[in-house]
């Protein structure tokens, strides 16, 4: 697409509803979120090469709905967050692959991650506060907002 929304390009078949999305370091990939069918407000990942082939469903969870996900910085694997059936939300590490998953945020409600320009650090939303953690989940600041209805946030540069 171009940067006035022109000339956009569809490159996936999925009849799901497709939600966030992030491109990869090198600009060549694309990982994102999309509904399954038999359920809108459940949500698995996959990755797809940015000219629409190679399309792989990386999560194929029942009782989990992912959201936004991103590449970590070594490009295998991903950070995202997810909301369980009983209602908890989560941000969680996983290889490409789908092995290795890790919880890395330790308190309910959790969501939004976003990597720093230095991928040391990720922004993430809870409990209408923003806080900033290294990678392994370790909460190093807490951000001052002045609304409780806090986004899904995103870095500067």
């Amino acid at each position: 697409m171009n940067s006035d929304g022109t000339n956009q390009t569809k490159i996936t078949n999925l009849k799901q509803h497709s939600r966030t999305s992030s491109w990869s370091g090198d600009g060549k990939k694309i990982i994102f979120t999309s509904a399954t069918n038999d359920n809108k407000n459940h949500a698995d990942i996959y990755e797809i090469n940015i000219d629409g082939t190679n399309l792989k469903q990386i999560t194929n969870t029942k009782d989990e709905d992912e959201r936004t996900v991103i590449y970590l910085s070594d490009e295998n694997s991903i950070m995202f967050d997810s909301n369980t059936q009983s209602g908890q939300d989560s941000i969680y590490t996983m290889n490409l692959d789908g092995t290795s998953k890790v919880k890395i945020s330790t308190v309910s409600g959790s969501w939004g991650p976003a990597l720093s320009p230095d991928k040391n650090y990720f922004v993430y939303s809870l409990s209408g506060k923003l806080l900033i953690a290294d990678k392994a989940g370790k909460t190093v600041k807490e951000l001052p907002v002045e609304s409780y209805d806090v986004g899904s946030p995103s870095w500067g540069k």
